[in-house]
């Protein structure tokens, strides 16, 4: 009995370093947990690139600023990983493992023209994995903080009223530990229009290619489709709800033969004006399907923007 508890407690050791390596360690919201279904979208936080009454996650197919305008925002999401492979996390990896992630978000936007904007997303995430390996009610922990991935992107407005966008993306390795090796990048199309006024329909689908890093390490490749109704209530406040989609592995993940994996969010949340140059948002991001690897129950961000 002695034998197989050393034997136990080495394989939880083990366990908890794939998951340090492999859940965070290996990857940033846009490369690892975006793949394994944590966080998932393009920087998390499409609707920062734009100050205009829309949702938060979900692209828009307006433009996103007038020629010479822009913003500077700051954006907080936690997530607690609950979830993996579709179980709950005690289930799968016993009662006392514990992670969670934390990012501060830096974005910046800005307007060429009327129908072209360029932006930039620089991330810092924490990590926390947590597990009593001994059980002996002593908990050991493990924390990494770094800088992840930056990425730049490029959108632009090929038709107004129906107004349809597209947006590349591109998403760099800066060698730091919070960040992956992995180049990656992604193209996207959006259609936003307005529903007799009531409300603002936007639709969005994106495909995430990532490239092999040095070690020939090859995460899988991401679909992604968004929906979401934004509704005004004057001038300054906007309530919406979203429905977000990532579907990696199978077909997309050849290579590697990783099974299909999929999660589906919903997503209510607000959008605040004030001071006329000031937004606030917050949303709630409410999982309803996960089977990623690493997945979650809820993941919960606030933004504070500047336009100019």
């Amino acid at each position: 009995m002695a034998r197989l508890r050393e034997i136990r407690k080495h394989f939880l050791v083990y366990l908890i370093l794939l998951i340090e390596i492999f859940g965070f360690a290996f990857g940033s919201p846009r490369q690892a947990f975006a793949q394994l279904g944590a966080i998932g979208g393009i920087g998390g936080i499409s609707g920062a690139e734009t100050t205009e009454a829309t949702p938060l996650f979900t692209m828009t197919g307006t433009p996103s600023f007038r020629e010479g305008e822009g913003s500077l925002s700051f954006a907080y999401q936690n997530t607690r990983i609950t979830r993996a492979f579709g179980d709950k996390i005690e289930d799968r990896l016993g009662a006392t493992v514990a992670a969670e992630l934390t990012s501060r978000v830096f974005l910046m936007s800005y307007g060429v023209t009327d129908r072209l904007s360029v932006g930039a997303v620089f991330e810092f995430d924490t990590s926390r994995v947590r597990a009593d390996t001994d059980n002996d009610g002593v908990a050991e922990k493990v924390e990494q903080e770094d800088l992840a991935n930056p990425s730049f992107s490029a959108k632009y407005t090929v038709l107004r009223n129906p107004n349809i966008s597209i947006r590349g993306l591109v998403m760099l390795p800066t060698g730091y530990e919070a960040g992956t090796d992995n180049p990656s990048v992604q193209l996207d199309l959006a259609y936003s229009t307005s529903l007799g006024g009531f409300s603002d329909l936007h639709l969005q689908v994106g495909y995430q290619y990532t490239m092999k890093d040095r070690f020939s390490v090859d995460p899988t490749d991401i679909l992604i489709a968004n929906a979401a109704l934004a509704r005004s209530f004057g001038d300054n406040f906007v309530f919406f709800t979203e429905l977000t989609f990532r579907q990696g592995g199978g077909s997309f993940d050849s290579e590697n033969d990783t099974p299909t994996q999929k999660s589906l969010d919903v997503v209510p949340g607000f959008k605040a004006r004030f001071n006329e140059k000031f937004l606030v948002s917050a949303a709630t991001r409410i999982s309803l399907v996960n089977d990623f690897a690493l997945g979650y129950d809820y993941s919960y961000l606030a933004l504070l923007s500047y336009s100019f």
